[in-house]
């Protein structure tokens, strides 16, 4: 198990325990997993335009308040690894989660972004 000191944009500071690449535990508290034992299809190419679109909305707008677009490599590590043993991956490095569809390499960096497995 890893222990790993996160300090979010906002300033508040989590401790987040890792097993497995599967987050266990924030500050303390048990996170249950939210992953469905059969993988969800992926979204449709329109939707994953828009949740393109979001996302580079989301970029711009962190962009304009002056906050950090990209993560640490610290924190990429571990968004890199909850991907990797995640079976939403593809073998195309993209998310195969029904509200996702993303490109990996792209999403993991981008500090404006979350796995929605909540598992980064």
């Amino acid at each position: 198990m890893k222990t790993q000191i996160l300090k979010a944009p906002d300033g508040k500071v989590y401790e987040i325990c890792i097993e497995n690449g599967q987050w266990i535990s924030v500050n303390g508290q048990a996170v249950l997993p939210l992953v469905p034992s059969v993988p969800v299809a992926m979204p449709s190419l329109p939707q994953m335009a828009l949740n393109a679109a979001g996302a580079v909305g989301r970029v711009v707008a962190a962009v304009v308040a002056g906050e950090d677009v990209f993560v640490g490599p610290e924190l990429l590590a571990l968004r890199k690894e909850a991907c990797d043993s995640c079976e939403r991956r593809s073998g195309t490095n993209r998310c195969q989660h029904a509200r996702c569809g993303c490109h990996l390499a792209k999403k993991q960096r981008l500090a404006t972004e979350a796995c929605p497995d909540l598992k980064w």
